[in-house]
């Protein structure tokens, strides 16, 4: 499992301050697959002109909850050219690194371990933000709340 962080910022707001590096990591280190939600089989079953039955048999996975995911690493993703199906890609690569949100309480779940995030608050840290136990704890006009543990084993 990765480590995540729980940040208080509009989903906008946070995608206004966030880039991508395009290291590839979230495609080739999503452990236990990258999660199919309504929609994303016919997209891309589209995309490669396959049908639904060959797409699940060849690129996905029934996971633990018995929710269909893609394989791990993600089978379109490639080093020399990146994602081959990005303009078709799922929701769960859409949205990330944020992989869960309440808009309720305007709370995003975001993979600490995604090096965008990482130098997202490097960069304001070194322009004298504040982090984590900081009072104002507000870092490039987000506001990390908690750190949570990884609950991979050690």
């Amino acid at each position: 499992m990765n480590d995540v962080m729980i940040i208080r910022s509009q989903y906008s707001r946070f995608y206004q301050q966030f880039k991508c590096l395009e290291c590839g990591r979230c495609c080739t280190r999503t452990e236990g697959g990258i999660l199919l939600q309504p929609g994303d089989i016919e997209r891309l079953c589209n995309k490669l002109g396959i049908s639904k039955r060959k797409f699940k048999d060849t690129y996905t996975i029934v996971g633990d909850e018995q929710k269909r995911r893609i394989k791990y690493p993600c089978p379109f993703h490639t080093k020399e050219r990146g994602c081959t199906v990005y303009v078709w890609r799922t929701k769960m690569c859409h949205d990330y690194p944020v992989i869960g949100y309440d808009s309720g309480i305007q709370k995003l779940l975001v993979d600490s371990n995604c090096p965008g995030v990482q130098k997202m608050i490097a960069d304001s840290l070194s322009r004298g933000g504040k982090h984590e136990n900081s009072p104002s704890r507000n870092v490039h006009g987000v506001q990390p709340v908690v750190k949570a543990e990884s609950s991979s084993p050690a």
